[in-house]
């Protein structure tokens, strides 16, 4: 089957760091000690961040949300899944209210279904705060990506849910890199063109069934 994804490739010396994140992982299967990872490789605005940091246990929720809470003009976030809890939740709240213009993108139809029903019942704050949600139409959308104020991008393995910033091993890139952001905006406008927003009013009218099963998926968000 076809799907709309996002992919990057690297070079030099992060092409080195990712070849070490990965047989650690690979060879080992266990978590891997953020003093073994150099932070930022020398002489580049871009590095590979795992999800796993002696820092801060939840590291890739703690970097969506402090990106979040700094972005000025946009946040644009397109995930296959999105239930990514208190952390990244209250940043996107408090930065649309603040007068950024925060956008998610998320399939229309969610794989597996109940995934979906997780998602949507994520709306509703999001929404009454004055974010925009928006289901893609033509296919299955696997892309993982933020793009913030055309300077930070976020391209990965990481979806924007419970499983991915608290419990699984991933990988993103973190770039502060103005033409790949531009990229990512370009092409965040061409998706949102093949997409459905979800307006508060009509949300709101939704059917009991529709309200039931967003219940269930929310009651099952961390097996997904």
């Amino acid at each position: 089957m076809r799907q709309r994804d996002t992919h990057v490739r690297v070079a030099g010396e992060l092409a080195s760091l990712a070849a070490i994140l990965f047989d650690r992982l690979w060879h080992r299967a266990a978590r891997i000690p953020a003093k073994a990872i150099p932070d930022h490789p020398t002489g580049i605005e871009a590095s590979l961040v795992p999800s796993y940091s002696r820092h801060c246990r939840q590291r890739l929720a703690c970097l969506h949300g402090g990106l979040i809470d700094n972005a000025r003009q946009h946040v644009f976030l397109t995930s296959p899944y999105f239930g990514p809890g208190t952390v990244v939740d209250t940043a996107l709240q408090n930065a649309a209210k603040r007068g950024v213009d925060v956008r998610l993108l998320v399939p229309r139809r969610g794989d597996p279904l109940a995934a979906g029903w997780a998602t949507r019942a994520a709306y509703e704050p999001l929404l009454a705060a004055g974010v925009r949600v928006y289901e893609y139409l033509p296919r299955q959308l696997h892309a993982k990506t933020s793009v913030i104020d055309e300077e930070w991008s976020m391209i990965g393995s990481a979806n924007l849910d419970y499983l991915s910033l608290f419990v699984n091993q991933e990988l993103i890139l973190l770039a502060h890199d103005r033409k790949l952001a531009e990229a990512l905006h370009f092409q965040y406008h061409r998706d949102v063109g093949e997409a459905a927003e979800v307006i508060l009013s009509e949300w709101q009218g939704r059917g009991w069934r529709e309200h039931g099963l967003e219940l269930v998926g929310w009651a099952g968000r961390r097996l997904f």
